[in-house]
């Protein structure tokens, strides 16, 4: 035999959508809120349920836990649980736009990038958060680099920076 395919009906939903829970469960999510899983294993809806209204698209998932994190119009990063229809945890991120989450693995922090627009006689600034799940504390630093990358721990964060030159040899 060959790969097994899931066909699911995306029709209003987003174009993208993840795989998560080992595999077990395809995600996907509706500009209006609404969060449709998938077994893989059968092809059926096992679970529908809304998120806030008009989140942002559907952000990150864990491949190895059931969750996802989305991204509210007022700038709150939620995470829920996919395969229960639950919302897990939630974090008003108090700076606004962020982008790039990143949930480690073993479900203990959610890394963001940040950018405060610039205003009048002050410049932008960027930078990266980690949330930490278990106390709700955030830790966070002004820097160029984004796109975090978690390690499977969460104690351990990649980044990287637009380079302005390519390296020289």
């Amino acid at each position: 035999g060959g790969v097994p395919v899931v066909d699911v009906p995306t029709v209003g939903l987003w174009p993208r959508v993840a795989l998560t829970g080992e595999g077990c469960l395809l995600v996907a999510m509706a500009q209006s809120g609404l969060v449709v899983v998938y077994n893989t294993n059968t092809g059926e809806v096992a679970r529908r349920f809304h998120t806030a209204p008009k989140p942002a698209p559907m952000l990150h998932v864990n491949g190895r836990l059931p969750w996802i994190v989305v991204a509210t119009e007022n700038s709150v990063l939620q995470v829920w649980a996919a395969d229960r229809g639950i919302l897990e945890h939630e974090l008003a991120a108090g700076v606004t736009p962020f982008w790039a989450p990143s949930l480690s693995l073993d479900g203990s922090r959610v890394a963001f990038a940040y950018m405060v627009r610039p205003q009048e006689g002050r410049r932008g600034r960027t930078g990266l958060h980690v949330w930490d799940l278990a106390t709700d504390g955030v830790e966070g630093v002004e820097t160029p680099y984004l796109g975090p990358s978690l390690s499977p721990d969460g104690q351990h964060m990649l980044s990287g920076a637009p380079l302005a030159d390519p390296p020289g040899p």
